[in-house]
Order: C-alpha cells, then structure tokens, then sequence
C-alpha cells in the first residue's frame, strides 16, 4: 500500500506543480484592491449581479458574485475578484499542461511549457486583477481538452461537454467563438473518427442550452439592479430579443470593429510579433515554432486546429481598434506555450534532455527576474485611493462627469464602499447622445454644482458650458 500510494503522489506531483506555482506566484503580486478600466467596472457589476458595458459578461459576473461569497475573511471585494482572476488562470496552466502531455513524452517538458505561459507579461499582468480575459482563456482550452477526450475515447459524452462549453464561452466573452473554426477543424479532420448526425443534433442542441446565462440580461434589467448601464447610459431596452442581441453583440462597441488597411494590418502584425517576443523573451519563441514543426510531423489535426484559433485570434484585434488591445491576446499565448512542449522534446533529441529542462528553466528564470517587477501589484492602491480622495472633495449633492477611468471607481467607491451616496456620477465616455440630452434637461433646473474630472474639464470650458467655479475642477453650469 504505501508503494501504491507514493506511486499515485508521483503520478499527480507535476499537477500539483503546474497548479502550486502559478497560485502562489500571482498571489504574491495580486492587487489589494481594484484597479483601472474594467477591473472596477467588474468587480461594481458582479457585487450587485448588475448590468454593466455591452457584451455584459454574464457568466463572468454570476461566477464572480459566486467567488465574492466564499468564507474568505473580512477582504477588499475588489481582491476576491482579482483573486478569481488568479484562479482561473491557475487552472488554464493546468489544462495547458494536460493538453501538452499527450504530445510529449515526458510530463517535465509539458509542465515547464505550461509555467512558461504562465509567467509570460501579459498572461501574468492580466491574472493579478479583475478582469474577463484568464475565464476567457479557461474555456478556450477547456474545449480543446474536451476534444482531446473525445476523439482519444470514443465516448460522446466528451464531445456533448465541449458543446455545452462552447455556448457557455460565448455568454462570457464572444471572442472565444474565435476558436470554433479550429474546435470544426478538430471534430472533422482529426484522421481518427467523426460524430454521427444524430450525435452533432445532440450537441447543437447543448451548445443552446450553454447560452442560457443570456437570460441573466433581461431578468435583471427588471430588477434595475445597483449598477445598471442599459438604462443609466445606453437606453438598451434588455426586456426585448432586439436589445438583448444589441447589447450582446457589443453594442456601441461594434464600431470599433472593421476591416482596416492592409498597411494598418502589416503594422499590427509586426506589433504582435515584437509582443509575443516579448512575453517570451525570445527564447520562447524559438521553442515553439520547433514545436510547431514537430507537430506537423506527428499531429498534424491538433495542430492545425490551435493554428486557425491561433490566426483568427490574432487577425480579429488587427482589426479592432482599441487602446489595450495587448491585454488581449492570451489566447495566442496560451497556444504557443503548448506548442512549446514539443518543441522542448526536440531540442531534447537533437542535443540532451538536461539541455532542454536547463533553457525551460533559464527562460523560466528570466521570465521571473524581467517581468516580476514590471508584474507586481501587491502593493498597488493608488487609483482607488486618488479617486476616493477627489470624490470626497466634491460639493455635496454634486453631479460628477468624468470618463471611463474615473468615473468607473468612483461607482465602485458608492456603491459597493458606500462613499458619497448624494453624489450623482455619469460616464460620459459611455453615454449614448439621446441619454445626455435627458441628463441635460433633468439637470436645468437643478442647482447642483457641476463637477468634472480633469480630463474633461478643460474641454467642457472650452465649449463655453460652465460659469463659476466651485473648486478644484469643480464648475456651477451657465444655461443659456
């Protein structure tokens, strides 16, 4: 028995790894509290189940709201979810390693492959705060896993799981759809079997059945729940199949998504390729597209299908204009860090195993030294606490108008922190033109003092919409 039982430690001792040192790693350098942009956003939308920017994200936020109740201590929300964000993407490095060992031979190549990806910058920056992209990742290998299984097994049941999934996916973030065309690829050219009509019915039928969380929109959009930017901001009416499919397929968002210029396009390729040599100092680099080419050789489907999600990943955010775009594309990073698995086996066949583990290992150092400090948010606070120091410092019953990055952490600050109740705070980054022309009415006959951040100060006096000022970026409104 005890044989038995070290035999079985030895056999889990690479999961436990690949599981242990990502958790602890990014709970080192895990944010105390909110961060910028989204992160707030979020963490505001999953602690009241509420409505927030389109696609709305409803699995991330009902999970999240999950993850806010466990018995974690009296904690800053905004950690638990930056918490999640460390979990989910913990798991993603598992489920890289699972992947990768089936196309390796020994578990130390798949395992160091899995913690390269994990300590890559912008899988590890992204795992330290709240955010949709480390659930994103989860699903998108989930499924390849799942294919895995099925096509290794014979059995149905893996193939009906990842078609759950995959409807799942989508009501979390749409770009996991991205990797369908390579799941087809998979599922029909994989050279070993291929589901029966009666099988893809069943499938297709449980694909619908993961799209439920969509009903999460209209139930609370009834509710006018604690934070809600349907009626706050856009006047998406979430109690019609019209505004639910408005609001899930981006919204406003959607223009921001088009087909840019070739010459636009060849930039953005060189900027992904400077990025991905980035994130894996190079050295990465190399040892995927050894594997690439073993896998060629010897997987071939499995191959092509992280390909194509690889490619539509990729060319999707070319073409989609957007600032941070680069916190975008853990997906690719994900693929080349299983691809790096075989590649670690050839450089052990052309030269020596211990040189293999020992450039694993070198570049899993340098990944340590170069992007922990760069990583490192344990100590990060400065935006909540500069936010909360200009909401205290406003004119009681105060209409603030800021952008995106303020005016998100000042919601967390009211409604979850229950700072300023009797300030009324407006995103105007979000505001579609009929909802400020309301705002505008309601407000004309109000007194209340007008109040901006400071990015829009400046331009809101310059279109000659203000008189008095009340303080520090601070302005009493001129009507004509």
């Amino acid at each position: 028995m005890p044989t038995l039982s070290r035999t079985r430690f030895k056999h889990w001792l690479p999961d436990l790894i690949v599981i242990g040192v990502p958790l602890i790693v990014y709970g080192l350098t895990l944010a105390p509290t909110i961060f910028a942009l989204d992160s707030a956003e979020l963490t505001t939308g999953a602690y009241t189940l509420g409505l927030i920017h389109p696609p709305g994200y409803p699995t991330y936020l009902v999970l999240g709201h999950l993850f806010m109740q466990l018995p974690l201590g009296a904690t800053d929300p905004g950690w638990r979810l930056n918490l999640m964000s460390a979990v989910t993407s913990t798991l993603t490095t598992w489920l890289a390693y699972r992947i990768t060992r089936r196309f390796v031979t020994h578990s130390l190549s798949a395992l160091l492959s899995a913690l390269i990806g994990a300590l890559s910058f912008y899988v590890w920056g992204e795992s330290n705060v709240a955010e949709v992209y480390s659930l994103n990742w989860l699903f998108v290998l989930l499924g390849f896993l799942l294919l895995l299984n099925w096509i290794e097994s014979g059995r149905d049941r893996w193939l009906y799981s990842c078609a759950f999934i995959g409807g799942l996916s989508l009501t979390h973030h749409l770009t996991s759809g991205l990797a369908f065309p390579g799941y087809a690829a998979l599922i029909f050219f994989n050279g070993r079997r291929r589901p029966a009509l009666p099988t893809l019915l069943l499938a297709a039928l449980l694909f619908g059945l993961g799209l439920t969380p969509y009903l999460y929109l209209p139930l609370r959009y009834a509710v006018n729940p604690g934070i809600d930017y349907a009626h706050k901001y856009l006047q998406a009416d979430l109690s019609t199949p019209a505004g639910v499919a408005w609001y899930v397929s981006g919204g406003t968002f959607r223009s921001l998504l088009r087909l840019m210029p070739i010459e636009t396009q060849l930039s953005e390729a060189w900027a992904f390729a400077k990025y991905v040599l980035y994130n894996y100092l190079v050295i990465g680099c190399g040892l995927s597209i050894a594997g690439v080419v073993t896998l060629w050789r010897h997987h071939r489907s499995f191959l092509a299908a992280t390909a194509i999600a690889f490619a539509a990943t990729a060319l999707f955010y070319f073409n989609y204009d957007v600032f941070d775009k680069y916190t975008m594309y853990g997906v690719c990073l994900w693929l080349m860090a299983i691809w790096t698995g075989p590649g670690l086996e050839v450089l052990a066949q052309r030269v020596s195993r211990r040189a293999s583990y020992s450039v694993a290992l070198g570049l899993l150092g340098l990944q340590l030294i170069v992007f922990y400090p760069q990583s490192d948010m344990s100590q990060f606070t400065s935006i909540r606490d500069a936010q909360l120091t200009e909401l205290t410092q406003l004119p009681e019953r105060a209409v603030y108008f800021g952008d995106w990055e303020t005016v998100v952490v000042s919601e967390y600050l009211q409604i979850v922190e229950h700072h300023r109740p009797d300030v009324l705070v407006l995103n105007l980054s979000y505001m579609v033109p009929e909802q400020r022309e309301l705002y505008a009415a309601q407000l004309a006959g109000s007194n209340r003092p007008l109040c901006f951040s400071r990015v829009l100060a400046d331009q809101a006096e310059s279109d000659g919409a203000l008189a008095t000022r009340v303080g520090e970026d601070c302005y009493q409104l001129r009507w004509p």
